[in-house]
């Protein structure tokens, strides 16, 4: 995995204005497989292991964690 490039302020925090408001998200992000994408409501966004994460409750029930460089598109912010 690549080292954490830290994203912008702006989104950071239109991300924890969704956690409070908890919107669903439309979300793509890279993995070291190619692109994926989905929707699910915001949780939770913490620092660990030196990068930022997202969180995010997925319509089967699964919480996914997306680190916050790796997201492409985020749209419903």
């Amino acid at each position: 995995m690549q080292p954490y490039q830290p994203v912008s302020c702006d989104l950071h925090s239109r991300l924890e204005l969704a956690i409070l408001r908890r919107q669903t998200l439309r979300l793509e992000w890279q993995t070291e497989q190619g692109s994926q994408g989905g929707a699910g409501v915001a949780v939770d966004i913490y620092t660990r292991d030196g990068a930022e994460w997202l969180e995010v409750d997925l319509p089967s029930g699964e919480r996914l964690r997306l680190r916050l460089d790796q997201i492409v598109v985020c749209d419903g912010i």
